[in-house]
């Protein structure tokens, strides 16, 4: 089976060489990501051996951001609160919704959802998960970071000074 970023290319079947070719780059690009955990922890530190195959549904997450995510990206995009955050970040097996490599802290936004208790359950394990990594973890809900986005970003802003610096 084709990978997907060949399928999408509308290569089909016709011209083989162009699929060997987009293969072996697939291959090359996969393998040489996940060859060592060394490699990918000294190559791209701040992915924590995520695994490729998520970089995909990243992309569509950042796309398809939440009224709250995207409220909240506006006021801590380009070093507003002076670190850097990334959206839709890969840690691991995982896709937090904001990222501070410099501070190692990912920020939550959950909606509704979150408080059922199979969800609540995921979160825990997934928390525990991150924060093998020495990555800590600030969540809000929707309706705090809507409706209380000063108290939000007053939080954000004591957890980005409590921590900024620790990778240097």
């Amino acid at each position: 089976r084709k990978p997907l970023a060949c399928q999408e290319t509308g290569w089909g079947e016709v011209g083989n060489a162009r699929w060997q070719k987009c293969l072996q780059s697939f291959n090359f690009m996969y393998i040489s990501i996940l060859q060592s955990s060394d490699a990918m922890k000294s190559k791209f530190p701040m992915y924590y051996n995520a695994q490729i195959s998520l970089l995909e549904n990243a992309k569509i997450l950042r796309k398809n951001t939440t009224e709250a995510e995207e409220h909240l990206w506006k006021k801590i995009k380009g070093k507003k609160l002076g670190v850097k955050f990334r959206r839709q970040h890969l840690i691991d097996q995982f896709i937090a919704d904001f990222y501070c490599h410099e501070c190692r802290l990912v920020i939550e936004v959950d909606g509704g959802y979150h408080d059922e208790p199979n969800q609540m359950e995921y979160d825990l394990n997934r928390a525990f998960e991150i924060e093998q990594y020495d990555i800590h973890i600030i969540r809000f809900s929707n309706d705090e970071v809507l409706f209380k986005t000063s108290w939000v970003l007053q939080e954000i802003s004591k957890r980005v000074e409590s921590l900024k610096g620790r990778l240097l």
